[in-house]
């Protein structure tokens, strides 16, 4: 019989081949790569700093979310940190909105340890907004000496000494700086990055913002070109290392920086209704882009007397606001869409219809037939809620969160626990980096 043939394949294995070595001043042989890896530490000293990948901080990872369950869904658990995210919609469409959203979990977050830099190219900020969002930020003496002449004019009685705590309340710190041209804001706002001050840096907008050369035009009439996507370039090269290496502490940079900015027509590309301005300079440094725009008007039909009888007219009590990821990086992609409803009366985002939704994407709402119901995931058979139609399983998660908030417990609410149910069954963990 003869003999078999043996694998040739087998007798062709190499042998694993030796990482490369080197020999270190101590005499000793160490690998090459670590070798490499403490002579840039030592040559650059902070200029650049190099490590092993397995070690470096994805700090992009850590979220802050913006209440609205539906989006936080999509952005897995909110805006990525040490990096920019640009909000981008038409005027009135709800972006400062948003941006006052993010501020606002930042204050659930860590209290009177935020830090915010409100960085404004267009006007002063509007704390109103913020208030009505739900942001705790306090008004001047001056002001509201300002209101209480405004009440007292109005025939209404002084603000009693509650009343005037609620309007002086502040949780954490709120810094507003403005400056004479965007060159010396984008120094300051690099500064505070370098220097790592604040959490959250909000910029409205990035598409007003002036150069310094047409700062120091004593006419309008001359033409100026590159504008805002010049300095926003320059500063977008001077943010990007620094959110990338470490304080001299040994410490991470990761503030959310929140670009505004607005749409115009997307004249000459059929593919696109609307584009932002500033050109690309934001395009390969931002995580995240999000359009909003104001969608259909929401209201009801008011019957009303007239000589000929009964008529009706419709009262828009809200709108829906409808959003779109054009953008995503860190964990996310782009095409994510939805909406939500916004209620004038409130002045708010109305979250329990889209708590509703998120819950009933994730399957934490349970739906059969006309009952919806949250199965309490400690208790086998029994329900964190159950109601018979989508108008009272809203009204009962309404009247269970306001007795919530005046207990001084909002997040033991059905609607924050639903909120946080859903973002777990989708695998996000919203204390992630935290």
């Amino acid at each position: 019989m003869p003999p078999k043939k043996k694998d040739k394949g087998a007798e062709k294995t190499p042998a694993p081949k030796a990482a490369p070595t080197v020999v270190a001043s101590d005499g000793k042989t160490v690998n090459k790569a670590a070798a490499f890896l403490a002579q840039i530490k030592k040559e650059y000293k902070g200029e650049a700093q190099m490590s092993l990948a397995s070690e470096s901080s994805q700090t992009y990872l850590k979220r802050l979310a913006t209440g609205i369950l539906t989006l936080d869904l999509e952005t897995r658990g909110g805006l990525p940190a040490a990096g920019i995210t640009q909000l981008i919609g038409a005027k009135n469409a709800g972006k400062s909105y948003l941006a006052w959203c993010v501020a606002k979990e930042l204050q659930r977050r860590k209290g009177q340890n935020a830090s915010v830099l409100l960085a404004m190219t267009e006007m002063a900020a509007d704390r109103d907004q913020a208030r009505k969002c739900g942001v705790k930020i306090g008004y001047s003496e001056d002001e509201i000496a300002k209101l209480s002449k405004g009440r007292a004019a109005l025939g209404k009685p002084p603000f009693t000494e509650p009343e005037l705590a609620v309007l002086r309340e502040t949780i954490g710190t709120f810094h507003e700086v403005a400056g004479i041209d965007g060159e010396t804001l984008y120094d300051i706002i690099i500064k505070a990055v370098e220097q790592d001050v604040y959490d959250l840096i909000i910029i409205d907008s990035v598409g007003n913002v002036m150069t310094r050369e047409e700062a120091e035009d004593t006419t309008v009439a001359a033409n100026h070109y590159g504008g805002s996507s010049k300095i926003n370039t320059k500063l977008v090269h001077k943010l990007t290392p620094l959110l990338m290496l470490r304080t001299a502490d040994g410490e991470i940079r990761d503030p959310w920086i929140i670009g505004i900015n607005q749409v115009r027509d997307a004249i000459g590309d059929p593919n696109k209704e609307y584009k932002a301005p500033g050109g690309n300079a934001f395009a390969h440094a931002k995580f995240l882009d999000i359009f909003v725009r104001s969608g259909k008007s929401l209201g009801d039909h008011v019957p009303y007397d007239t000589p000929e009888g009964k008529k009706q007219k419709f009262v828009v009590t809200g709108k829906e606001v409808t959003w779109k990821i054009e953008k995503g990086k860190a964990g996310m992609h782009e095409g994510g869409a939805g909406q939500y409803q916004y209620l004038y009366e409130d002045n708010s985002v109305n979250h329990y219809v889209d708590t509703l939704v998120g819950g009933l994407k994730t399957n934490v709402i349970h739906q059969s037939g006309s009952w919806l119901a949250v199965p309490d995931p400690e208790v086998p058979g029994n329900f964190i809620i159950r109601e018979q139609s989508r108008d009272a399983f809203l009204t009962a998660m309404k009247n269970d969160y306001l007795a919530a908030s005046a207990a001084g417990v909002p997040d033991q609410s059905i609607l924050r626990r639903i909120y946080y149910m859903a973002l777990n069954a989708a695998g996000i963990d919203p204390n992630y980096g935290w």
